[in-house]
């Protein structure tokens, strides 16, 4: 398709995380949903998580984004492959990941559209009915 870029061109980001190192595409092939497992971002996975952030996503992330991931500011969910899972000897292996942030200053413009109200009425809402327990 037109729509693809060419994989030798400069603006094409280079894969640069471990992963690619690590697993084969035979490797990949070969894992189920039952060889993932999830948790959240962890402050050893920052060199990782930029880099395939550099990979995956067209725009740029300040220092703050990330510092904000792994250590628990934003809601995060990785999905790895443990070592043992990949026949490997080294570390476990993100192959994705989800950040959520719960702070209005990051959404608010957007919010209205996805949930169709202000963000003081659905998140804030949502924020102090679960600190009052409910």
């Amino acid at each position: 398709s037109s729509a693809m870029p060419d994989p030798e061109a400069e603006t094409v980001p280079r894969l640069r995380a471990k992963v690619h190192r690590r697993l084969s595409p035979e490797q990949l092939q070969r894992l189920s949903l039952s060889d993932l497992c999830f948790r959240p971002l962890q402050s050893s996975d920052m060199d990782e998580m930029i880099a395939l952030h550099q990979e995956w996503f067209p725009v740029s992330y300040d220092k703050d984004f990330y510092n904000m991931s792994v250590s628990g500011s934003l809601y995060s969910l990785v999905a790895v492959v443990p070592s043992e899972k990949a026949d490997l000897s080294e570390e476990e292996n993100i192959l994705g990941m989800i950040t959520i942030s719960t702070y209005c200053e990051h959404h608010k413009e957007a919010i209205s559209h996805v949930l169709g109200a202000d963000c003081e009425q659905s998140c804030r809402g949502c924020a102090s009915g679960a600190e009052e327990g409910r």
